[in-house]
């Protein structure tokens, strides 16, 4: 999943959370490059399931690292969210809480 942030202030993913049709996680320092999650504005990320997933996904990601990946800026989950994600009849949201709410990020 691709993560643009489009706004002007850095956003910082820790505590967010990522979720599908069954199951949610909630993305840790531990998950993050350099255990900083940090977006800058115009900044784009990655979350992936795994860095061989991810290998898997790109034909081209191979050792050394090919520009198309850029592991600085790549969220590992370490698992899959719920079952995985189908082509057909699952969804994915990144929210966040705040004050008590939750808020579904567009």
């Amino acid at each position: 999943m691709e993560i643009y942030n489009k706004g002007a202030v850095t956003i910082n993913l820790v505590n967010w959370i990522i979720t599908d049709n069954n199951k949610s996680r909630v993305i840790t320092y531990s998950m993050c490059p350099n255990n900083s999650c940090e977006i800058p504005p115009g900044g784009c990320w990655l979350i992936a399931h795994n860095p061989i997933s991810l290998q898997a996904e790109f034909n081209n990601y191979t050792s050394p690292l090919s520009p198309t990946v850029d592991l600085s800026r790549t969220i590992f989950l370490g698992n899959e969210i719920g079952n995985g994600l189908s082509n057909d009849t699952d969804m994915v949201a990144l929210l966040i809480v705040s004050a008590g709410v939750t808020l579904a990020v567009d």
